[in-house]
């Protein structure tokens, strides 16, 4: 699977705008191995509601989707 079609899945699955994502790991650097996951990364624009306030909020958040 290619690094384009994984980062069209991971971005039609993001809940809040992102600003930008990145591979990160092994891929970036040349040495991915056959077992090599993609590592993507990205922050995300939230709604003011959810960036103020007493609540305390998740800071990462974390997925792992099987392609």
């Amino acid at each position: 699977m290619s690094v384009g079609s994984i980062s069209r899945r991971f971005l039609s699955a993001q809940p809040y705008q992102l600003l930008f994502v990145t591979v990160s790991g092994a891929h970036p650097y040349g040495f991915p191995s056959a077992d090599s996951d993609y590592g993507l990364r990205g922050v995300h624009l939230l709604p003011l509601e959810q960036m103020v306030g007493m609540k305390p909020m998740e800071e990462t958040v974390e997925r792992s989707v099987p392609f």
